[in-house]
């Protein structure tokens, strides 16, 4: 726990509390991210509830798995493909549809890559397995941040064998230990996850956000709002159950860049209204937003992607896409929808103060309810809980004022890296009044 008393800060130790002798500490579980061993699967299948959300580290069920199959491998130039596959797979924004996609990417490397034995081999190992970062944070108030793999937890190992000094211990004696590790770590962390991931608080991040924010015509620009564009949903939206998620008020559908760029550079488009009308209206290309996608649906694009986010498994199904079809709609337009719960508005605005964004109070930003700062669907979200499009948005709201002094993208950086240009040989230390005595000394 952090106390502050003046303008330090200590920790202290928390006491648990005193219970009656019918009572008993509870653990109180949501998620669980495990490695991909089966004695993992069987320990969470027996002991927990079954609406705990268990799900599994992608680098097990990927890149490692991956490494130890190559033997597997018809064609060794087929890995880089079945590699970009999986992350794709993984960044779905649709949490519902990662059994379908799974399977899609399944025929795609057996059908197209010819490569049975991995695809074959890979279905028996993992089919049913919960690992897409949708999946990870279904249950968190804002989708997003949670991670996908346990890497960051098994790091921590090497810290773990050197508090036990290198020694091998039975579980009696292991197990406090453990415990004795965990409440030092957790003592020892001031921030309590109050700081920006690196990714998406550096110089290059927020160069993006500010092209973002200043372009005329982009994602945040060429956006709809989905309560004035409800009813002019599909008649498989109207028709649906009562299953289907409602989207809160304020939420918008953007547009991805590669999808405004490809509308430029094939069909010459170059004015807002013109893009807006190319997605939303009845003169859309049926060719799907990238070349690679296609559809038979004589909807628009916006249409469409709002009936695979009311129904993705329908819309997969009912479509008969394949697998780089169906990435491709998945990444062609994401939600974008208000923040409004109070607690994680306080941490999300800890998180961006840390940063050294210059941001309004944070009374100001409650105080814009729907108005105010917006998550998204976008892998970058879904991987560090904020990405160039909130923080964008955030700038033309006028809720954040400044980029952070250091990183400041208005600001020109240009380092001069070695020799300077105009240095001459042997002149490095000589002031400007003895360059006359040098020329003499070299005649």
């Amino acid at each position: 726990m952090r106390c502050v008393v003046g303008r330090f800060e200590r920790q202290e130790r928390i006491r648990p509390p005193i219970l009656g002798p019918n009572e008993k500490y509870e653990w109180n579980v949501d998620g669980v991210m495990k490695d991909g061993a089966l004695a993992a699967s069987n320990a969470c299948e027996e002991e927990l509830n079954p609406d705990v959300n268990v799900n599994t580290c992608t680098a097990h069920m990927g890149v490692l798995w991956i490494d130890r199959h190559k033997s597997l491998l018809r064609d060794p130039l087929n890995e880089t493909i079945i590699r970009e596959d999986f992350e794709s797979f993984k960044n779905i924004q649709f949490a519902e549809a990662s059994d379908r996609t799974f399977d899609l990417m399944l025929q795609k490397w057996t059908i197209v890559l010819n490569e049975n034995a991995l695809a074959t081999a890979f279905s028996v190992a993992w089919r049913g397995v919960s690992c897409t970062r949708a999946a990870v944070n279904k249950l968190a108030v804002v989708p997003g941040g949670l991670p996908s793999d346990n890497n960051g937890e098994e790091g921590k190992k090497v810290g773990q064998k050197r508090w036990q000094g290198w020694q091998k211990k039975a579980m009696v004696g292991y197990i406090p230990d453990v415990a004795d590790y965990l409440q030092a770590v957790s003592r020892s962390d001031k921030e309590f996850g109050g700081k920006m991931n690196k990714a998406v608080n550096c110089c290059k991040f927020y160069s993006e956000v500010y092209k973002l924010a200043k372009q005329p015509i982009s994602s945040l620009t060429v956006s709809f709002n989905y309560e004035a564009y409800q009813s002019e949903t599909s008649s498989r939206a109207r028709s649906a159950s009562a299953s289907t998620p409602k989207f809160p008020s304020g939420t918008f559908i953007i547009t991805a860049t590669r999808v405004i760029k490809n509308l430029h550079e094939k069909h010459k488009i170059r004015l807002l209204p013109e893009f807006i009308q190319a997605i939303s209206g009845a003169s859309t290309t049926r060719a799907g937003p990238r070349a690679t996608g296609s559809s038979k649906s004589a909807n628009t694009w916006l249409k469409q992607f709002i009936d695979m986010a009311c129904q993705p498994v329908t819309f997969l199904l009912g479509e008969s896409m394949d697998f780089d079809s169906a990435i491709d709609w998945m990444t062609s337009f994401y939600i974008f929808t208000p923040i409004t719960a109070d607690a994680y508005l306080e941490h999300l605005y800890v998180r961006l103060c840390s940063t050294g964004l210059s941001i309004i109070p944070l009374q100001d930003i409650k105080a814009l309810g729907t108005s105010g700062l917006m998550s998204c669907s976008c892998k970058r979200w879904l991987h560090y809980a904020w990405c160039h499009h909130s923080a964008a948005d955030a700038f033309r709201k006028n809720i954040l004022v400044a980029f952070p002094r250091n990183m400041d993208p208005k600001v020109s950086r240009k380092h001069q890296v070695g020799r300077p240009v105009k240095a001459k040989p042997g002149g490095a230390r000589t002031l400007p009044d003895e360059e006359p005595r040098l020329k003499k000394r070299r005649k």
